[in-house]
């Protein structure tokens, strides 16, 4: 496996603009902060960081390659916490942070730093499986919900190498039950908006989508067959690019996704009242925002991830040379009055 340096980029959003009725918000503007993270070694890359605030500390949910006792399961889903203090986003060095490795079941489980790699343990086993990774996560009540993306082995049939999106529900956020295939798709990206559960999700090079479900429904999360909870698919307008991310900005959506050229040197902003209508902000960051020493290094970025804290949003995004991954930086991303 060909050794690559993991890295994504965090984008620091203001949340709480107002904006007069009808009106498109204003661009945001850009300022790098710090590096977030960077693989040694024993890590040939880890990105596509699903992170939430959970009382005292922040809890993300990543993939990397599997370990080596997984022998079919190229990559998988991994989980790691670290205490919130006084600089709240501004210490997220993944340094810092604590990965599940399985060692001690009884107590907090979180024991192995995350310069450690070979201690990691999988939240996920799926045999049936060559790859199993873009977790989103979301917790409600006391309960963590995550759809992820799943897919299946190459056959003789060429239409059978294809994405799903899976699901499962934890009651900690480290074991998980109910381990499901849902639907087509991939890179699914989870946003509750208090009435609602809505995912958006790609398709490969075909449309992008968006289903919800109704949060009085939450315990049947998993049924998506003709009788389940989730509603058709609705197709998205105006938006074609890979790895939509979504938030709720007041009485409007903003997204995030890879960039529209080929080789993703951009991560693209949208805005859309409804999570169907989408409206391009344009790039929003791009390999020319990261540390001038950096610059030449990395020629894409992409995976982009939302992170909310207070009124303030991070975005992941990771940055590559060719197709293998780098370094993670943290931006501020403010909006303008």
């Amino acid at each position: 496996m060909q050794l690559v340096k993991a890295i994504s980029l965090l984008v620091a959003i203001g949340l709480t603009t107002p904006m007069a009725a009808g009106e498109h918000p204003p661009a945001p503007k850009i300022t790098p902060l710090l590096k977030f993270f960077e693989s040694d070694p024993n890590l040939a890359w880890a990105y596509g960081f699903s992170t939430i605030r959970d009382s005292s500390q922040y809890r993300t949910w990543f993939f990397a390659p599997a370990p080596p006792a997984a022998s079919r399961l190229h990559e998988t889903i991994y989980s790691a916490s670290t205490p919130i203090d006084d600089m709240g986003p501004l210490s997220m060095s993944f340094d810092a942070w604590e990965v599940f490795t399985g060692a001690q079941p009884d107590r907090y489980p979180y024991d192995a730093k995350s310069g450690h790699p070979k201690q990691f343990q999988p939240m996920l086993d799926h045999a049936e499986l060559m790859y199993v990774g873009d977790p989103s996560v979301i917790k409600l009540d006391s309960r963590y919900y995550m759809l992820y993306s799943g897919q299946e082995y190459p056959s003789d049939d060429p239409q059978h190498k294809t994405f799903h999106v899976y699901g499962a529900e934890s009651t900690d956020g480290i074991h998980w039950i109910g381990q499901k295939q849902m639907w087509f798709g991939h890179r699914p990206s989870l946003l509750h908006d208090g009435e609602w559960i809505h995912c958006w999700y790609d398709t490969s090079n075909g449309p992008r989508y968006k289903k919800s479900m109704r949060t009085d429904d939450i315990g049947r999360f998993l049924e998506s067959g003709a009788d389940g909870v989730w509603d058709k698919e609705q197709q998205l307008i105006g938006i074609a690019q890979n790895n939509i991310e979504v938030i709720r900005r007041g009485d409007h959506f903003f997204a995030v996704s890879d960039g529209g050229s080929p080789d993703h040197v951009t991560v693209d902003g949208w805005y859309s009242k409804d999570g169907i209508n989408f409206t391009p902000y344009g790039p929003i960051a791009t390999v020319s925002d990261l540390p001038e020493a950096d610059r030449s290094q990395w020629n894409s970025l992409d995976v982009p991830q939302l992170f909310v804290h207070g009124n303030r949003c991070y975005l992941m995004a990771t940055a590559k040379t060719g197709h293998a991954p780098k370094r993670t930086y943290l931006f501020s991303l403010e909006f303008a009055e």
